[in-house]
């Protein structure tokens, strides 16, 4: 998964984290909201600029889906 971060919330490359995100329900894929909630590790960290940096995490467990 590659996510943007500002910053002063970015992980370094290696570390683990935990997320969760929320999804908004949409045409093809769930007429409800859901979450999507996981683990995994940082595998590269990269500048975009304006104050944001780009991460790619690594899942390390199953996803969790809640719709």
């Amino acid at each position: 998964m590659f996510i943007q971060v500002p910053r002063e919330c970015a992980s370094p490359c290696g570390e683990e984290v935990a997320f969760e995100m929320e999804v908004p329900p949409g045409a093809g894929y769930s007429a409800q909201a859901g979450k999507i909630k996981g683990a995994g590790r940082v595998v590269r960290a990269e500048p975009l600029g304006e104050g944001a940096i780009g991460m790619a995490v690594q899942f390390t467990d199953p996803l969790a889906l809640e719709f």
